[in-house]
């Protein structure tokens, strides 16, 4: 039986005690100095033999520690458990933190706390933009042509076969016997292009002989002559004039811009315009 220091303890006290009990029992009459003394031969062996049974049993508790020591080595922390350990130290030390957290979000001292979002207007909430309808595309459609521009170009000289005795003798064979010398015609032009160029173009693709010179007093053409026909061949006033719708313009060719629809004379005049209505337009 293994005894600790308290159990041995204990025992000697209650030796001490039985001691004592025993030497008050004594006669009355024995004198006093005897029941110590008989009282110290009882207690004195007792308490001999507790000391000895109370270090025996020391002795005894220290070996049998040493015994189970040997006999069971302290057995090894493997990895996966000590692993575990420092999560389990981890997840309370997140415990912790979180209650601190929420701790300190209720008493309002979080320093980066999140605003709440404003309230959004129930009544007139905000609707997302609508993305623009598709157009539906459009076919191409083809090209509406232009209104072509037209004037109704004519030249002729008409007036010299009544003036005959005037004509140059090398130009007699020349002169139509009709005196026309292009019928009126519908021709195009463009938009901004004046008499002189619509001639011009005309006697070039008709194969007619026209000559002209650039006067720049007038900042224009000067014609010539038309189907060898120049002025003073059949007297001093003699020459060409042009009209548009039937007005003789008082200025050159060139500076006249034509419209749709005008119609344009080339005319040869003997007598400065007199002879085919155009003497207002050479009065000045």
């Amino acid at each position: 039986m293994k005894l600790t220091k308290k159990t041995a303890i204990l025992i000697a006290c209650i030796a001490v005690t039985v001691a004592a009990i025993g030497i008050w029992r004594l006669s009355p009459g024995d004198d006093a100095s005897a029941g110590k003394s008989g009282a110290l031969e009882i207690a004195t062996p007792i308490a001999a033999e507790v000391d000895e049974s109370v270090t025996g049993a020391a002795s005894s508790t220290v070996a049998a520690a040493d015994e189970d020591a040997i006999a069971s080595p302290p057995a090894a922390t493997s990895p996966a458990a000590a692993s575990g350990a420092e999560k389990g130290d981890d997840t309370s030390r997140t415990k912790d933190a979180e209650k601190d957290a929420e701790k300190a979000t209720k008493g309002g001292k979080t320093k980066n706390s999140e605003k709440k979002p404003p309230k959004s207007n129930e009544k007139n909430p905000q609707k997302p933009a609508e993305s623009p309808s598709e157009k539906p595309e459009e076919k191409p459609t083809p090209d509406s042509p232009e209104k072509k521009l037209t004037v109704t170009l004519s030249i002729d000289c008409k007036t010299i076969l009544n003036n005959t005795d005037k004509l140059d003798p090398a130009k007699t064979g020349i002169v139509p016997s009709d005196g026309v010398i292009m019928a009126a015609k519908e021709v195009e032009f463009t938009a901004g292009e004046t008499v002189f160029d619509v001639l011009a173009r005309e006697c070039r693709a008709a194969k007619i002989h026209m000559e002209y010179e650039n006067v720049p007093m007038y900042n224009s053409a000067y014609i010539e002559g038309i189907a060898n026909l120049y002025e003073f061949d059949c007297g001093e006033l003699s020459g060409w004039m042009y009209s548009v719708n039937s007005v003789y313009p008082n200025y050159g060719c060139s500076v006249y811009t034509l419209k749709d629809g005008d119609v344009v004379k080339w005319r040869y005049t003997c007598d400065l315009g007199v002879d085919i209505g155009g003497d207002e337009a050479t009065a000045g």
